[in-house]
């Protein structure tokens, strides 16, 4: 196999991953934007079921916000997941191509690609919306 041929197929290999990488993320993101449309929607509900003095369904409301909190972070945190190793294939073979290359003046003046926050974030934003929920939940069965 020629050097270029070697070159190649290291492009193409990290455009595949990148691709993964990609869907991956985009996927987690979708999940998080139609979170925060459904609890617009349910907070919207919940207001105007405490207003009109309809306890119930504001509990019954809140209980759904609880469990689609908890179903957004279980799917949000593995598509991140499975993103992850993904991330780590791209900066190694991002890595070998500038090797390979001969170009790593442009490496060093790169950021990092892929930076990983871990969870902790997630959890603290997923972990203050469920609290808000079951605040609601209780407001509702107390009133």
């Amino acid at each position: 196999m020629s050097p270029e041929d070697d070159t190649a197929l290291l492009i193409a290999a990290f455009n595949s991953v990148m691709t993964s990488y990609n869907a991956n993320i985009d996927r987690g993101l979708q999940v998080v934007n139609y979170f925060l449309v459904a609890t617009a929607i349910l907070a919207t509900a919940y207001v105007s079921a405490i207003n009109g003095k309809h306890c119930p369904i504001a509990a019954v409301l809140a209980v759904t916000g609880i469990a689609l909190t908890t179903v957004t972070f279980v799917v949000a945190t593995r598509q991140r997941e499975v993103a992850y190793p993904e991330s780590r294939m791209m900066a190694e073979l991002d890595g070998r191509i500038i090797q390979k290359l001969k170009i790593a003046s442009v490496h060093e003046t790169r950021a990092e690609p892929i930076t990983r926050l871990g969870p902790i974030p997630d959890m603290i934003a997923f972990g203050l919306v469920f609290v808000l929920y079951v605040a609601a939940l209780l407001y509702a069965v107390i009133r």
